[in-house]
């Protein structure tokens, strides 16, 4: 069940995952009514690991849930009431996925009158979420009897330190990467007989949960399944990922040895998928303009295809992605306009230009094209452009963006 999107998530999934008799811990969280204080519980998944609330699922003295499921009574409005306490009985807000599953119980005749409200409540990147205006900080702890209780000042501090690990591990995984990356471009250029140089400019987009912690998949899974989430975006002349995955340390890498050009693709198990593009070789004959379709379809490919893998591993949280170009003193931007070359005069002053875009895997499937746009309008603007929004939406259009 919660390997599933929302939108696919029906009575029967939630039913057969209770019988199976799992207790409520530090992920998850039963609750037979609307309690007086959901936002106490909304806080405390959002401070510590995220999780699950099942509201109209009761539980036994043992933490496991109470069959059968009875529900909560369906009527309007309930979906709300709880988008409504994460805005603003929590500060800062908390934003929680909520779908109302419905359901027939047996007193009624074929109509749906009872329901569960299932919550997904993603980690948060902020500091610590406080209720009672403000006051009270609380987290999850596996602990039946207490399962949302007051932090320590120690342990306000530990959301700091435990959030510092995690981006340490993504630094890290990063850095492991590039380096392949690295040995990958060497290997290409001796297998075509090339002198063994680098690209004047590379473009590096990844995608990656917020707050890697644990492994989403086992390195053997990833190669047998990587090829299932492959997209095809806009002008791409195949899909995304090119070429076949193999083995490498913690992941699998996709070895693209016949394009022309460097392209290096890798994945690792904590759920990093890393991109890496050669712009311009020494031996091209333009290397100062930047085509801006390139840009856009190895972020938009990125970006998509992290999505479906994501969801297929039943992750659902923060998701940051990234993208970066350098060295780009002195680059120029090209779009599809039929003025672009008047953009020759609009050279980059930046060494690097990088961008981000975040949010959570539900959030981005459905805003993407928008965030998108947002990313190539401030892509743009490094180079000393102020693109209008219709420019922006023609060059999607040109390039099969939609």
């Amino acid at each position: 069940m919660f390997s599933k999107s929302l939108d696919q998530i029906q009575f029967e999934d939630i039913d057969q995952f209770c019988r199976t008799g799992i207790r409520e811990g530090i992920l998850l969280d039963y609750k037979e009514a609307f309690p007086e204080r959901l936002e106490k519980a909304i806080a405390a998944f959002a401070n510590t690991y995220g999780g699950h609330i099942l509201i109209g699922v009761g539980e036994e003295a043992t933490g496991a849930p109470s069959l059968p499921i009875i529900g909560v009574p369906l009527q309007p409005g309930l979906r709300e009431r709880v988008v409504s306490i994460g805005l603003q009985a929590i500060s800062p807000p908390v934003f929680p996925d909520v779908k109302v599953v419905e359901f027939c119980s047996s007193d009624a005749s074929g109509q749906n009158d009872r329901a569960v409200v299932f919550v997904r409540v993603a980690e948060s990147d902020a500091s610590a979420h406080a209720v009672n205006g403000g006051k009270d900080v609380y987290i999850r702890v596996d602990n039946i009897s207490e399962l949302n209780r007051r932090a320590t000042i120690g342990e306000i501090e530990w959301f700091a330190n435990k959030r510092k690990k995690c981006t340490d591990l993504k630094s890290q995984l990063l850095e492991n990467a590039k380096s392949h990356a690295d040995q990958f471009l060497i290997r290409l250029r001796a297998h075509h007989k090339w002198s063994t140089i680098h690209p004047r400019c590379r473009l590096v987009c990844w995608a990656s949960p917020v707050y890697p912690r644990t492994e989403l998949s086992s390195p053997e899974n990833l190669l047998r399944d990587a090829l299932l989430h492959r997209v095809q975006v806009g002008n791409m002349t195949s899909a995304f990922p090119h070429s076949s995955p193999v083995p490498v340390q913690g992941g699998v890498r996709f070895p693209d040895y016949f394009t022309p050009r460097f392209a290096y693709t890798e994945i690792s198990s904590f759920g990093l998928v890393y991109y890496d593009v050669g712009m311009s070789f020494p031996d091209a004959p333009v290397i100062e303009r930047i085509n801006c379709e390139t840009v856009l379809l190895v972020l938009i490919a990125t970006l998509k295809y992290s999505l479906r893998l994501y969801e297929a591993l039943g992750y659902f949280g923060l998701v940051e992605i990234g993208l970066s170009l350098k060295p780009a003193t002195n680059l120029y931007p090209f779009t599809s306009h039929s003025f672009a070359d008047r953009f020759v005069e609009n050279r980059s002053m930046e060494h690097e230009i990088t961008l981000q875009i975040t949010g959570t895997v539900k959030d981005l499937n459905e805003t993407w094209m928008e965030k998108s746009k947002d990313a190539y309008k401030e892509f743009l603007w490094s180079f000393g452009l102020d693109m209008r929004r219709d420019q922006i939406d023609a060059d999607f259009a040109n390039w099969g963006l939609t």
